[in-house]
């Protein structure tokens, strides 16, 4: 349990990247590590975002999603779409199979801006769009699109952020609705970058990135990442207490699940495998052996627990992604009749 006081969230400001960019701290594109005192400072990575990129298969033309879900073909989803920012400070695209391997799809702005200017947080497929578009948010609200196959990033528009909340950290999709959600916590004090207690959900128009506030989240400060299962039930973990809490969507209550298990600290990212309805955390560890790290971990929703799939990027990188998107790959779909696998008359 880390104590409720000063915990620096490197899903910081345009402000502290501005700072940070200027006066050369740590953790923003440097090789140098992200050292802390003993328990933990809960310093959520301002340089590193979990948006993962993943290749993604599309289904035939005139084929929906719903069509996809009702015949119950869609599997695999092994690919990743997301943003990292300390390592390569770029959208990249990975794997859950091998998420040591990252390539850069394009690159983000100084500080790893996103092209409204401000730190990129979070990122997320439109659970009803496909996989060709994926969305992404700037810690300062800055709303865009990458298109998956280009990587050209587009500026929607201003998501805002009502007090107290202050730096947006994630974005969600919820796959039984298709609304966008994106959480964001609050500050220390203005434009410091250091997370305070409180955290807030919203919702997030696709087309123009307005943001309406749903409502408080109780149960956990500085939330870092968020994300949806299968049914519709929304997930979010934080940098202060390392807990994973489920969260309810028309409120923002919440109630705590149990303890991740790690020490999460700077930018994180959270995505459900949609395939397998697994859980997976795009992570920071302080606590890595090997000292701070970028670790892709599964989550067990029933009790918190996580467990270490694989580094992200090379040892050494401190990859840090801060938003991640996981595609379906999608199986032959069959529309000639043939469903039984008789494939004699093709």
């Amino acid at each position: 349990m880390h104590p409720e006081s000063t915990y620096s969230v490197r899903s910081r400001s345009v402000l502290t990247t501005a700072l940070v960019l200027i006066f050369g701290l740590p953790g923003l594109g440097t090789a140098e590590p992200c050292v802390e005192s003993a328990p933990s400072t809960n310093v959520a990575p301002f340089h590193r975002s979990a948006c993962d990129l993943f290749e993604v298969a599309y289904p035939p033309a005139g084929v929906t999603r719903e069509d996809l879900l009702l015949a119950g073909v869609e599997g695999g989803g092994s690919d990743v779409f997301g943003a990292e920012l300390n390592s390569r400070t770029a959208i990249v695209e990975t794997s859950l199979a091998t998420p040591g391997t990252l390539t850069t799809l394009s690159a983000l702005g100084p500080g790893a801006s996103g092209p409204g200017g401000g730190l990129v947080q979070g990122c997320d497929f439109d659970a009803f769009g496909g996989f060709e578009t994926l969305y992404c948010i700037e810690g300062s609200g800055g709303f865009f699109t990458v298109d998956t196959t280009t990587g050209a990033q587009s500026l929607v528009g201003i998501a805002s952020v009502q007090a107290p909340d202050a730096v947006i950290t994630g974005l969600a999709s919820d796959p039984t609705s298709g609304v966008m959600y994106m959480v964001a916590t609050s500050e220390s004090s203005p434009g410091s970058g250091d997370c305070a207690s409180d955290s807030g959900l919203y919702t997030v128009e696709l087309k123009t990135g307005a943001a309406t506030r749903v409502g408080p989240i109780p149960d956990l400060s500085c939330v870092i990442a968020a994300g949806f299962d299968n049914s519709g039930q929304l997930y979010a973990y934080g940098v202060v207490n390392d807990n994973l809490v489920a969260i309810d969507k028309t409120s923002g209550a919440s109630t705590v699940v149990g303890p991740l298990g790690f020490n999460p600290n700077f930018a994180q990212g959270m995505d459900f495998d949609p395939s397998t309805n697994t859980c997976y955390l795009f992570a920071f560890n302080d606590d890595n052996p090997f000292g701070s790290e970028g670790e892709l971990r599964t989550c067990d929703t029933s009790t918190g627990s996580s467990a270490v799939v694989g580094g992200l990027g090379m040892p050494g990188d401190l990859s840090e992604i801060s938003g991640a998107g996981i595609a379906r790959e999608n199986p032959p779909i069959f529309v000639d009749g043939f469903e039984s696998g008789d494939t004699s008359a093709w």
